[in-house]
Order: C-alpha cells, then sequence, then structure tokens
C-alpha cells in the first residue's frame, strides 16, 4: 500500500509555519528535523497548537470564561514568539514510533494498536526516515478492498463491541476555549456538539484552530459559544450540513471503514434513531478489531 507523503519541519521554524503546514497539507502532525544533531527527534502535532491556546488563556485570563482584551493580547505575542521547539510533545498526544520500511502490514498494524498512536514512521536499515504510515492511510486501503475482510467485513458494532460509549462531548452554549480545553484535558481530536436534548448535531475538531494563530482578530471568537466560532472560522452553518457524520450500531464493518474513508474523517458518531448520542467509532476502533479477529 501507498504511505501518506511525507512531510517534515524544521524544529527551529516558527510555531506559526508548523501549524500552517500542518493545516495546508491536511494532517495532524509531522516529523520534527533538528539539523544540528542531522536527525529527526519527534513529532509536531494539532493538539500541540490547543495546548498552547489553552495553556496562554488558562495563565492570563485567572477569571476564566469572561472576555479578556490582556488574554487575547498575550496570546497573540505569546505565540510568535514560539518555534517548532519550544511546543513539540507540548501535549504529550503523539509519540514518535519508528519501524522498518519494509514491515509487514500485519506488523504496522500491531504498532499502531499497540503503542497507542496515530501514525508509524517507517525507517530504513541505517534509521533514515523514509515515509510515514497513518491509521487513515491504511483505513482507505482497507476500504478498497473490503471484500477481503472476510466474515468481519459482516460483523456489525454492536456485536463487535466497537468504539467508546462513554463519549467526551460539549454542549452548543459552551465557549469554543471550553471545547479546545476538554479536547487538551482527553487528548482528543474532535469533540460532538450536542443541543440542549443532548443530541449530536456537529464536531468541534483541532483543525478548526487553523489559522487563528495568524490572525488577532480570530482570538476573540474563542469566547463565542462553539456553534458561533465555527460558523466564523469555517463560514459554515452546522445546522445547514446536519446530520452530523455518523453510524448506527446495526452498520455492518464494510460500511463503517467505507463512511470514514469516503469522508475522510477519524471517527463517526453513533447514534441511536432518534440521533441521540450513544458513542464513538474511530480509525483506531476499526483497527483494533481486524488485528482482534
Amino acid at each position: 500500500m501507498a504511505p501518506s507523503q511525507l512531510v517534515t519541519i524544521d524544529i527551529n521554524e516558527s510555531a506559526h509555519h508548523a501549524f500552517e503546514c500542518l493545516c495546508t497539507k491536511n494532517i495532524l502532525s509531522a516529523p520534527v528535523f533538528d539539523p544540528t544533531s542531522h536527525g529527526f527527534v519527534g513529532l509536531v502535532d494539532i493538539l500541540d497548537l490547543v495546548a498552547v491556546v489553552v495553556e496562554a488563556f488558562d495563565a492570563t485570563n485567572k477569571a476564566g470564561g469572561v472576555e479578556s482584551p490582556a488574554a487575547v493580547s498575550a496570546l497573540e505575542k505569546h505565540f510568535a514568539s514560539l518555534t517548532v521547539r519550544d511546543i513539540m510533545g507540548r501535549s504529550h498526544a503523539n509519540r514518535f514510533c519508528p519501524i522498518p520500511y519494509d514491515s509487514s502490514l500485519a506488523t504496522a498494524l500491531e504498532s499502531l494498536i499497540q503503542e497507542g498512536v496515530r501514525r508509524v514512521v517507517l525507517t530504513s536499515p541505517d534509521g533514515t526516515l523514509l515515509n510515514i504510515l497513518t491509521q487513515s492511510a491504511v483505513i482507505k486501503f482497507l476500504a478498497a478492498r473490503t471484500d477481503n475482510l472476510g466474515d468481519l467485513g459482516a460483523c456489525t458494532v454492536e456485536e463487535l463491541k466497537m468504539g467508546v460509549r462513554d463519549v467526551v462531548t460539549v454542549d452548543e452554549g459552551q465557549s469554543a476555549l471550553d471545547a479546545f480545553r476538554i479536547m487538551y484535558r482527553a487528548k482528543v481530536t474532535g469533540l460532538p456538539i450536542l443541543d440542549e436534548n443532548k443530541k449530536a448535531f456537529g464536531t468541534i475538531s483541532a483543525k478548526d484552530l487553523k489559522g487563528i494563530e495568524r490572525n488577532e482578530q480570530l482570538y476573540s471568537t474563542l469566547y463565542f459559544p462553539v456553534t458561533g466560532f465555527i460558523n466564523r472560522i469555517r463560514q459554515e452553518n452546522l445546522r445547514a450540513t446536519y446530520p452530523v457524520m455518523n453510524c448506527k450500531e446495526s452498520d455492518n464493518m464494510k460500511k463503517v471503514i467505507g463512511k470514514l474513508a469516503a469522508a475522510g474523517v477519524h471517527r463517526l458518531w453513533i447514534l441511536g434513531d432518534g440521533h441521540e448520542l450513544k458513542g464513538v467509532v474511530s480509525l483506531r476502533d476499526c483497527l483494533q478489531a481486524l488485528v482482534m479477529h
């Protein structure tokens, strides 16, 4: 299978450059190269941006939840001064996990699951980084070959006990900053947005911070209710795009993998017949089911 395109970032680049690169390339993390040691020293992750934003706001706005011009100004100045060296690994969410380039797909899957990482780094015998293999790339590979799943492909989410039922969420009335604070603490890259009836109607992602570190006028939007923040950042009305990307417990493995691959998303919210939130199925859950069965 073809691994993801290799994107690397210099450790001395600005944090601005790093996160612009992640968002432009539509990736969640990238290997960091240190020219001093002439080697790769880790990963910079989109959740590192979330960590920087949350920590900066919390440090300068002790009142919490009340818009503070001082907090906005401090974040602008703070972020402008940061390099990749400063923010790499800040979230503690994504470890650097190398495996030999000629490893089997089964070995790669085991590493993704056992090491609890979203991507593995493929290296040559002399340790040179050659490419990256992500969970998303594996899912797309499997989606084109679902007939090879055998009996597993016909098993349902419920039968496989796939996913997590105790889902971390954000209410539509909470601020965007609250949402990113929840992501930071839970080490997740996305949250379902619940309405007053606790039904999921949208998703806020770590990627929604795209561009905010470059535009000081957008910093104050972090205090907006989460729906208002999404409307401003994405120029999209969440209500207009309802329903949220989802699956049902009765959906089989083939259908779930197909949805994940076609939409290019990292998770599907498990909804009941009344659109109530029942859980979440992630890329990792699908790969874990494949390894276990």
